[in-house]
């Protein structure tokens, strides 16, 4: 699935950051739900402040995007992959699959360039 090339600004308001990429996906024929129940109930506090998450389908494909306008910290990467990781593991659960994208306004840090490229199996150890 190709997806629109979305440009998130560095410092960035995360609310505006958030919204043009959902309308991005919307505009080029993309379903975006917005997930409030993962952002609101599954992110932490301190994360929800540094990302949002939403769901992107088309056909039977999902994706979860994590926005992310702000530059990275370790503490908040490794909360970031913890949470993702959870989401993950209880999609796994109830037989659901998503693959996991980050838009982001700096460069990945290794721990979340490592979430992003290996299997669920071995990035439980995490949790």
């Amino acid at each position: 699935m190709e997806f629109p090339t979305i440009n998130i600004v560095p410092d960035q308001d995360l609310n505006t950051a958030y919204e043009s990429a959902i309308h991005s996906f919307e505009t080029n024929g993309f379903k975006v739900d917005r997930v409030p129940y993962l952002n609101e109930h599954l992110l932490p506090t301190d994360t929800s402040q540094f990302t949002r998450i939403f769901m992107v389908t088309r056909g039977n494909e999902a994706h979860l995007f994590l926005v992310c306008p702000f530059a990275w910290t370790k503490p908040i990467a490794t909360t970031i992959v913890k949470s993702a990781i959870r989401i993950l593991t209880g999609m796994d659960q109830d037989g659901d699959k998503a693959d996991f994208h980050v838009l982001s306004a700096y460069p990945l840090p290794k721990r979340v360039k490592v979430f992003l490229n290996g299997p669920l199996e071995l990035l439980k150890f995490w949790r």
